[in-house]
Formats: C-alpha cells, sequence, structure tokens
C-alpha cells in the first residue's frame, strides 16, 4: 500500500494521509481512500508546530504501524478538553478525531482539523464524509442504538437489513446486506491507553446479495454501557477501521 502525504489546505503544514490501493470491487477499480491522520488542534486548525501529527510522524519508523500507540499518553488525553477519539486503517499509522457534536439523542460527529467527519451513534460508524471514497449507513433495526441510547447494554440473537451508501468520485452504489448480531463473550477486561474497562464483546456478521461477507467486533462496557473500542467493516470490499474512544463525551 503506498502512502503520500499531501498539504493542509488552510496553511500548508503537512497533516493528511492519502492511502492508495484500495480496491472496492463494485466500482471495478482501484479508489483512493482519504482519511486525515492526525487532529492537529481543535481551534489552532493546522497552525500548532508541536502538533499530534508532527509527534507521530517523528515516532514512525520502517512502517511498522501495527506497533505504534496513539501518540498521547493518559495524562495527555485527560489534560486536553475535548472527547477523543482513536482511528487505525490497515497500513496506516494511528490518529486522532475530536468530539465536535453531540446531539440529544446520543449522535457524535468526530472531526479532523481540515474536513474529516465521523457520525457515529451507539458506537456504530453512520458515515464518514471529507474523504474519497465516503460512505453512509442505514440499518433497519439497530442492536447497538435501541439499547444503549436508554443506557442499557446490547441485546444479541437479532437479525436485521443494513444499507451502506458508496460514494466515489464519479459513482455511487449501494450494497445491501442482511446482518447478524451476536454475544461472543461476557465480560473482560481491556485497556485503552492505559485506561481499564471492563467489557462485553459484540459481533455483527453482514452477508451481501452476492455471497461476499462483513464482520465487526463491539467491546462494550459493562458500567454505563458505551462502545469503547470496535473494529468495523460497514461493508465488504471497504476497509476495517479500529476504533478507541480514549475520552468518553460527558
Amino acid at each position: 500500500m503506498n502512502l503520500k502525504i499531501v498539504k493542509c489546505r488552510s496553511t500548508g503544514r503537512l497533516s493528511r494521509l492519502l492511502f492508495t490501493d484500495f480496491a472496492v470491487r463494485a466500482l471495478g477499480g482501484s479508489l483512493v481512500v482519504i482519511l486525515v491522520s492526525i487532529v492537529c488542534g481543535v481551534t489552532s486548525g493546522c497552525a500548532n508546530g508541536d502538533s499530534t501529527f508532527s509527534i507521530l510522524t517523528r515516532s514512525v519508523g520502517g512502517g511498522d504501524y501495527e506497533s505504534l500507540s496513539y501518540p498521547r499518553s493518559r495524562p495527555e488525553i485527560e489534560a486536553f478538553p475535548y472527547a477523543q477519539l482513536g482511528v487505525r486503517l490497515p497500513a496506516a499509522p494511528p490518529g486522532i478525531l475530536v468530539l465536535t457534536y453531540l446531539g440529544e439523542r446520543g449522535e457524535e460527529v468526530w472531526s479532523s482539523s481540515d474536513g474529516v467527519d465521523f457520525t457515529m451513534a451507539g458506537g456504530r460508524i453512520f458515515a464518514v464524509v471529507g474523504t474519497v471514497p465516503e460512505f453512509r449507513v442505514r440499518v433497519g433495526r439497530d442492536p447497538l442504538t435501541e439499547s444503549l441510547g436508554v443506557g442499557l447494554l446490547p441485546t444479541p440473537g437479532v437479525s436485521y437489513d443494513k444499507w451502506v451508501t458508496v460514494v466515489g468520485d464519479k459513482q455511487e452504489f449501494v450494497v445491501e446486506l442482511r446482518c447478524d448480531f451476536e454475544l461472543e463473550s461476557t465480560e473482560q477486561t481491556i485497556v485503552v491507553v492505559d485506561l481499564p474497562q471492563l467489557v462485553r464483546t459484540y459481533t455483527e456478521k453482514c452477508v451481501a446479495d452476492d455471497g461476499r461477507v462483513s464482520s465487526s467486533v463491539y467491546q462494550v462496557a459493562t458500567d454505563r454501557p458505551y462502545v469503547w473500542s470496535s473494529v468495523q467493516q460497514a461493508a465488504p470490499g471497504l476497509p476495517r477501521i479500529e476504533v478507541d474512544v480514549l475520552k468518553r463525551p460527558g
């Protein structure tokens, strides 16, 4: 997978990573996935010379991204006055987004400093915009948002339909999926940047009309139920996105 770096639109500082060779079979070719790797600063845009991006680029060596931790310690995360979301893509360094919107029904928008937004609810990614391609998700009956929205742990053994709209530069298509949501394991402890959480692990397996499969894993805290960590693949052919809540809203 090739890695290119382009300049931030606002100040010229390096802040965006382009990951190529991401093939979407339904579009019949290779697309470019653009994901802002690091947030440079919510109020200062990319003007902060000691941005998280520059800290990360100093720490990258040899492309061994899987061994890299998020470029902030637990005290740094807690001192930063915004909720923060850690994001990983295959063969890409870990990045950090910040919470820019929290709706009355639990809708969350996590943003970079130069225009990439993750819209989430109940721990599920419902939209990624500001990238090529973008995608949007619609779920018929979502066990995550239905349960977590009222403060309960998700109910397993649920089947539902899901529609994923993928928007490329010149084409838009919808993938229809049938999904099963199950409990994989009961209580276990995970650690996210030195913060332990007792969680239950749930899985989502989705099958498209052509038989292709996508799968996701959600780790839900048992105390004040909330998805702390997940690996999400919205549809077959889209990348698996690892998501860790570094600092919870509220």
